[in-house]
């Protein structure tokens, strides 16, 4: 009966760890990472349409200046995400859907799409209020 207990508890505790959110620092230090070297990002923190976050997180001028970046983000919840200011600034390449994107507790979305040549996606339906 031990032993069950322990498997069980060991089994919960690898989960807990493979569902780790990422923190602002985290998320930046992630997209940089996978800016720079995409395998190597991928084997540190998972896909990119994977990754989960935190409570209060950032995403301030996360992908500013990453001209080429065009990956699908449709799956991220963004429910816990509190800026996004500049996020695709200067993202020339992205042109993604996110619509679907939770925007409720987002508080400056300021030039998020600033020089963003590429994107063109319908976002209108976005909770900004």
């Amino acid at each position: 009966m031990y032993h069950l207990f322990f498997l069980i508890f060991l089994a919960a505790v690898c989960v807990q760890v493979n569902s780790r959110c990422l923190d602002t620092g985290g998320v930046n230090t992630a997209v940089k990472a996978w800016l720079k070297d995409k395998p190597s990002a991928e084997t540190n923190y998972g896909p990119i349409a994977d990754w989960e976050f935190c409570s209060g997180v950032s995403f301030h001028k996360l992908f500013r200046d990453a001209k080429y970046f065009n990956e699908d983000l449709s799956s991220w919840n963004t429910s816990n995400v509190t800026d996004m200011e500049r996020m695709f600034e200067y993202a020339e390449s992205f042109n993604q859907d996110i619509s679907g994107w939770d925007t409720a507790a987002v508080t400056s979305m300021r030039g998020m799409f600033y020089d963003a040549e590429s994107f063109n996606q319908n976002v209108s339906e976005w909770d900004i209020a």
